[in-house]
């Protein structure tokens, strides 16, 4: 029982169905039950909007959604009762308008969303009574479901941010227990994880929305242990040698157990998160640890390339167990403040044609012009439908929308079939009303599952009720179909040929930010290693930014993949695998810049010069010049071999190993974007190893 009550969707099922049952039930004695059952017509907005779930500025942002439910409602119904010939234009005024909201972000965008689909609703219920007061009942309802969800969560001890901890720490147990499998077959994966980093996103938003109360520091500190784990499960210093390493006979056995036993130990961690049992230590894992590192031991004595992986990997291994075993952070940092938005920039990029969200807002607003003429015209009854089907499918891209069409076309059907077949066989009245009021939280707790099941279970309950109210039949059921099929074939025509938003369009801009981010990133490692003072959290925010834009181009060449035309998958997986790659190397180094590691200023210099100069060729060649690897970097992937073979065993010698490879993975990048610009030059060799680095370079850190 304490699993079914804690799992998410049932969760949130009970809680929004209480909230309703909890308003109808106050409502009644006072004789307002059937105002207040069509004020719940909020209740997809607000999913939607998402406005239910805690983020930063969480009751501004509920308040400003209220205000404008209840002015696009409200005005909506004025319109339709008094200049109904205005409609389509209010529509597209409406889309574009609040289209727009997306430049400044996911949550404003939903908010927009959400308000249109209230606009909607004000033209649904605009012939149940005056507006402005059908307006304030749907503000109410919203108001008393934040009232709610907010005592809910305090109830239940920050519910939401431990759910979504818990999934976070069920994914990177999954990464974990898979690592083994894929160093002996294929080896590690080239695109990013996109679930893991949405998760961590969401669970930065709780955290920021739930401050600093007073019960929130071990929940805190198992973000950033997350976090943590996140970090070492990337720093990989040289693929290749890993996997050689790892899938050798008398270490593959002893790395497969110890995975499973802290992948084992992360899945306990998310079972207590999310059914709020508190979080110990346990060390059971430890004892699958200590033969590892012993194993590990003599390779990394041994020095060479991979006696450093070897001597880079005991390190993990102890990281990893220790963050595992006491749920805390390796390192202590505060969050950054949430910076102020550039309301002038935003501003200036909406107003852009070449803006994706200019276009969107665009292409949305005709969309609603043109699904409001058509109802306006086409003679059926309750034609809004089209509009809401504009407005529950439309997505942000063309893969996701073309997904959310087939799913609302095909739930659609099956609900009005299975919702027919329930009437057929007795289901009327009553009996009507009392299986729909039991379809609610059934609907509820599918909708976080798949949008064509929510679909499906929406639609029956919506047939069954317009049943008991004696409005059955063909009255509701092929109207319904009808509308649905034409707000589809709207809306997937408009994302395919009105000024269509396509993937690889975006991909130069999507490779300049990231590789900017990526640089941004060495750069403040680089001054760590040059002994000037770099703040951990800095540090910790520059890897956040440079990891997510790994998963914007994993996302970009998932959606590319499924586009009309694409022909750059060979270039797009080869720039994400050498971006993932350098980052993963970088991310090795990381753990020595925060202890103080310092190398010597010539040698930092040169270092810092070279890598900014090999940035600049990256940046040239995105600019579709000529490719050109300048003379210097080769001389100074020279003279770090020459370092390397000199540079006795040392955590100083790890870093400069790593700079080796990481120069090369910078000329091999610069060879990828000048592939896709139509040159063929020569790229660097392919096992990411310094070309002139001999066996014996290196060493291992005994320092420790």
């Amino acid at each position: 029982m304490r699993q079914l009550w804690f799992n998410p969707a049932l969760n949130q099922s009970l809680r929004l169905t209480l909230a309703l049952m909890a308003a109808l039930g106050l409502a009644y004695p006072l004789g307002l039950l059937a105002p207040v059952a069509l004020s719940m017509l909020a209740l997809p907005a607000v999913l939607v909007s998402a406005l239910d779930q805690p983020t930063p500025r969480w009751w501004p942002r509920i308040g400003v959604g209220i205000v404008g439910f209840v002015l696009t409602s409200g005005l909506t119904a004025t319109l339709t009762h008094h200049m109904p010939a205005l409609l389509p234009a209010w529509f597209a005024l409406l889309g574009l308008v609040l289209g727009g909201l997306a430049a400044w972000g996911e949550l404003a965008g939903r908010l927009g969303m959400g308000m249109l689909v209230m606009a909607v609703a004000g033209l649904a219920t605009a012939p149940q009574g005056p507006p402005w007061l059908l307006a304030l009942s749907f503000g109410a309802c919203v108001l008393w479901l934040m009232v709610f969800s907010a005592l809910w969560y305090r109830l239940w001890r920050h519910y939401p941010l431990r759910q979504s901890l818990a999934a976070t720490y069920r994914t990177l147990a999954q990464i974990l227990l898979d690592r083994p499998g894929q160093l002996r077959a294929q080896g590690l994966p080239v695109e990013f994880d996109a679930a893991l980093g949405e998760q961590i996103g969401l669970c930065r938003q709780q955290l920021l929305a739930f401050g600093r109360q007073g019960d929130i520091a071990p929940l805190r500190n198992a973000f950033i242990a997350a976090v943590d784990l996140q970090e070492r499960l990337q720093a990989t210093p040289h693929p290749e040698q890993a996997k050689a390493l790892f899938t050798r006979p008398d270490i593959y056995p002893l790395y497969r157990d110890w995975t499973r036993a802290v992948s084992v130990r992360l899945r306990r961690l998310a079972r207590d998160l999310s059914q709020h049992r508190p979080l110990t230590s346990d060390d059971r894992h430890q004892a699958f640890a200590e033969p590892l590192i012993a194993a590990l031991q003599p390779l990394a004595e041994a020095g060479g390339p991979r006696g450093m992986v070897a001597y880079y990997m005991i390190g993990n291994v102890r990281r990893i167990s220790r963050l595992a075993e006491r749920v805390a952070p390796l390192y202590q940092r505060d969050f950054l403040p949430l910076a102020a938005p550039d309301w002038r920039a935003r501003l200036r990029s909406v107003c852009r044609w070449s803006s994706p969200v200019a276009r969107g807002a665009v292409r949305l607003a005709v969309l609603l012009a043109a699904g409001s003429a058509i109802s306006q015209h086409i003679g059926l009854n309750n034609s809004y439908w089209i509009l809401t089907t504009i407005v529950m499918v439309t997505q942000s891209s063309y893969v996701a929308t073309r997904h959310r069409v087939g799913q609302r076309a095909a739930g659609t059907f099956a609900g009005l079939v299975v919702g027919a077949l329930l009437v057929w066989l007795g289901f009327r009245a009553e009996a009507a009303l009392v299986l729909a009021l039991l379809l609610v939280p059934v609907t509820l707790a599918l909708r976080p599952i798949h949008h064509g099941w929510t679909i499906t279970s929406a639609t029956t309950l919506l047939v069954l009720m317009f049943e008991y109210f004696g409005v059955g039949g063909d009255a509701i059921l092929l109207p319904r179909m009808l509308d649905t099929l034409i707000g589809c074939v709207l809306v997937f025509v408009a994302f395919r040929w009105l000024w269509p938003q396509w993937q690889g369009g975006r991909q130069n801009a999507l490779r300049k930010q990231a590789l900017a981010h990526l640089h941004r990133y060495l750069q403040r490692v680089l001054m760590a290693f040059e002994g000037k003072q770099v703040e951990p959290v800095l540090l910790a925010r520059s890897r956040r930014l440079a990891y997510e834009q790994g998963i914007s181009l994993t996302a970009s060449f998932q959606q590319m993949k499924q586009e009309p035309g694409y022909r750059d998958e060979a270039t797009s997986l080869a720039l994400l695998t050498q971006y993932k790659g350098a980052m993963s190397q970088i991310n090795a180094v990381v753990p020595f810049a925060r202890r103080g590691v310092v190398l010597e200023p010539e040698v930092a210099e040169r270092l810092r010069r070279s890598f900014d100069e090999a940035y600049k060729v990256l940046a040239a060649t995105l600019e579709g010049q000529p490719y050109h690897w300048p003379p210097q970097l080769d001389e100074a992937s020279s003279w770090l071999s020459g370092l390397l073979m000199q540079q006795q065993p040392n955590r100083a010698g790890f870093v400069l190993y790593q700079m080796a490879l990481l120069l090369e993975r910078y000329q091999r990048l610069s060879s990828v974007l000048a592939g896709q610009n139509g040159s063929s030059p020569d790229s660097p060799p392919e096992d990411g190893s310094p070309a002139q680095m001999s066996s014996h370079s290196g060493g291992t850190d005994r320092s420790r």
